[in-house]
């Protein structure tokens, strides 16, 4: 299967959890604003490819090269559980949150996405989807879903000119975009798109809404009201999707990863090794001192856990 193929049926997923996305609000609401607002980032955050040198350089391999003195069988497990587990943290999450980013901003029609990227960089639409998905998993460049300052910033506006550049930025969603609410009891910005625009405002390119704005500066300004409040439509839309939805789920599956993969994992290698032990290739002592690496910590181990927790 080529990487392409793969690239498509990843982007068949998260174009499904999309529309979930999308159509998800109304049941359970309460609890993804509440998820929303935990999962918020915090301010003087860690620079992401600092944590990655540093979980790489002083974590894995010092630990890997320690264990590698001791027992190939320490430095193997040091390696399947150390290294899948800081992978998980350091790309994986964010490349999952970026993918289902994605997939919602075709859902909504906004943005919950920006593309950091250097001077020498193709726009993300021009690139082999090896290179794309290169994108995803960088940790300080490529793909990162929108910061709650940054979708303020970008979705309250303050007059009929921020209106204009709100839509030019939205680009072909902006219909989409300006009718995100409709269906609730009080929609009030679908109303005043649909006034302004027409029943089919959802499909309005944004060159029509423009000229629409141009015409009609008085249904226009009524929307610029809307859209001038901290809690408009688009910003609490935003704000759901990638602190409630998205980073739940990226935390999801971590948890799956660490708490159910890896195990799973060393499942994997026990039933190896076993066939190893009925086939004579190892002693039984080797296949013991393999088995109690995979399923326990040693004391040492279990005393540097404990005071990490600080529960020694």
């Amino acid at each position: 299967m080529s990487i392409r193929n793969i690239g498509a049926g990843i982007n068949k997923g998260f174009e499904a959890i999309g529309r979930k996305i999308s159509g998800g609000e109304a049941a359970g609401k309460g609890v993804l604003n509440r998820l929303a607002k935990l999962n918020e980032p915090v301010k003087n955050a860690v620079n992401p490819t600092m944590f990655a040198v540093a979980l790489y350089g002083c974590v894995l391999f010092p630990r890997a090269a320690a264990a590698g003195k001791r027992s190939k069988t320490e430095k193997r497990e040091v390696i399947t559980r150390d290294a899948i587990g800081l992978t998980t943290l350091v790309f994986a999450m964010k490349a999952i949150n970026g993918g289902i980013a994605k997939a919602a901003e075709k859902a909504t029609g906004l943005i919950l996405t920006k593309h950091v990227k250097g001077d020498k960089t193709k726009a993300l639409q021009e690139m082999s989807p090896l290179r794309k998905f290169a994108e995803y998993v960088r940790p300080a460049q490529g793909v990162h879903v929108l910061s709650t300052d940054q979708i303020v910033s970008n979705y309250r506006i303050q007059d009929t000119n921020g209106l204009k550049k709100l839509v030019t930025w939205l680009g072909g969603g902006a219909g989409k975009a300006l009718t995100v609410d409709a269906g609730k009891k009080n929609a009030k910005l679908a109303t005043l798109t649909t006034q302004l625009l027409g029943k089919d405002a959802a499909s309005k390119t944004s060159e029509q809404i423009i000229e629409a704005i141009g015409k009609n500066s008085e249904k226009a300004q009524e929307i610029v009201e809307v859209l001038s409040k901290a809690d408009n439509p688009l910003i609490q839309k935003a704000k759901l999707i990638n602190s409630g939805i998205i980073k739940t789920i990226g935390l999801g599956v971590v948890v799956a990863v660490l708490g159910v993969g890896l195990p799973m994992f060393n499942k994997y290698l026990t039933k190896k090794l076993d066939a190893k032990k009925e086939a004579g290739e190892i002693t039984h002592e080797e296949w013991q001192r393999e088995i109690d690496f995979i399923y326990s910590l040693t004391p040492e181990q279990t005393n540097t856990y404990q005071n990490f927790l600080g529960v020694a």
